[in-house]
């Protein structure tokens, strides 16, 4: 964390600095943070456990090649009851071809049972891990500041998208198909 903050302090440093007064530098400059940005948000490097209790680094399912849709929820939360579940059918669609699904549960280990409970009742078929709000910094979006977030992860492992509150399966495959349309290179 303090690597990115030392990061954003230097180029901070460098845009206010006098060389980038003329226009040529400052575009450059955005060119040079659009790059810089996607390095800084790489897949992240966390270790959390499953309902099940094993252990799961969170770069097994985020930068492989596909899209991914990190889904931040808490059992506890009515949106999240109402709009994980239908983030199965997004999955089944998309699973294997272009998109996953990975849960990150907020709800503590302690709860694992309560979790599970939720996972099976609903027919969650992505995976499930479950972490601290302290732990979904290392997402790269930022600290915690409710349920339900969803992130979305480009097929190299870069954040391209975060969305704190209700949003449903119909916008949440617009936004994907938008992204898609930015990553693919026109002929």
């Amino acid at each position: 964390m303090r690597q990115k903050r030392d990061a954003k302090d230097k180029i901070y440093a460098l845009y206010t600095h006098h060389y980038l007064q003329d226009e040529a530098m400052k575009r450059i400059f955005i060119w040079m943070c659009c790059l810089w940005s996607g390095f800084l948000c790489a897949a992240p490097n966390v270790i959390l456990p499953d309902a099940q209790g094993v252990d799961h680094r969170a770069d097994e399912f985020i930068g492989q090649g596909r899209w991914m849709v990190v889904a931040i929820w808490s059992a506890d939360c009515a949106i999240c009851q109402r709009e994980i579940p239908t983030l199965a059918f997004f999955h089944d669609e998309h699973k294997g071809k272009d998109a996953d699904v990975v849960g990150v549960v907020i709800d503590t280990v302690a709860e694992r049972e309560r979790v599970r409970r939720f996972i099976d009742e609903q027919g969650l078929n992505f995976p499930n891990l479950i972490a601290a709000p302290r732990d979904v910094a290392h997402f790269g979006g930022g600290a915690f500041s409710g349920t339900p977030t969803y992130l979305l992860f480009s097929p190299k492992g870069e954040l391209r998208f975060k969305h704190v509150g209700s949003l449903d399966a119909m916008a949440l495959e617009r936004r994907l198909k938008q992204l898609k349309a930015k990553e693919t290179p026109s002929l």
